[in-house]
């Protein structure tokens, strides 16, 4: 892998930080700090992002940012070599946001 990657965001497990679409550009380091995006190799050989939540010596426990949204994946410790690298660059998806705002429907309150 090289020091620099770009990915592209599937799927909604990383809502309101990330969305479908998306793009990320990825450091490839060694210094990860809790709250840091990662993306990294799964057990099943997907390429993942997901948030540091813990680290524990030679491994990292990861979680999602969408609350509605569980993941199996994020319950297992990540072994620090699986890790591609650290998110350094979000590129929003505006389609995806402008067709989020038009889904969104408004009512007055009374």
């Amino acid at each position: 892998m090289r020091r620099l990657n770009l990915f592209r965001v599937v799927g909604l497990s990383m809502c309101p930080e990330l969305t479908h679409k998306d793009l990320v550009v990825t450091w490839a380091t060694r210094k990860i700090r809790e709250r840091d995006l990662i993306v990294f190799v799964s057990e099943d050989g997907q390429k993942l992002v997901k948030l540091v939540s813990k680290i524990d010596g030679s491994h990292v426990n990861v979680a999602g940012t969408n609350p509605l949204l569980g993941s199996t994946l994020t319950s297992k410790p990540i072994p620090h070599k699986a890790v591609i690298g650290r998110v350094v660059f979000i590129w929003k998806s505006r389609r995806m946001i402008r067709k989020f705002f038009a889904s969104l429907s408004f009512h007055s309150l009374r």
